[in-house]
């Protein structure tokens, strides 16, 4: 009889390795899903700003009626504000 109970007391103990596996696992991939989101607030953060800073920049740059060079990549364009054309 006491082959039957080591048997169960093995089988008991090799479920709970594996459960305990398991809840670590779990575990750590959601604190690694929370640290990559977090990670990505941020940068859309950031990237919010730099557009806001970049608009409010050439808002200020056209404010005086001058055109205002702007540059992407291999192109030029000139901005002038509407209101600026019409007086």
């Amino acid at each position: 009889m006491s082959k039957k109970i080591n048997k169960w007391v093995l089988i008991s103990i090799i479920l709970a390795v594996l459960l305990i596996s398991l809840l670590v696992y779990i575990g750590v991939k959601s604190y690694k899903f929370a640290k990559e989101s977090e990670k990505n607030d941020i940068f859309l953060q950031g990237a919010q700003y730099g557009y806001q800073n970049a608009v409010a920049n050439l808002m200020q740059s056209g404010a005086d009626c001058k055109p205002v060079d702007v540059y992407i990549q291999n192109e030029t364009m000139q901005f002038i504000d509407a209101s600026c054309l019409s007086g």
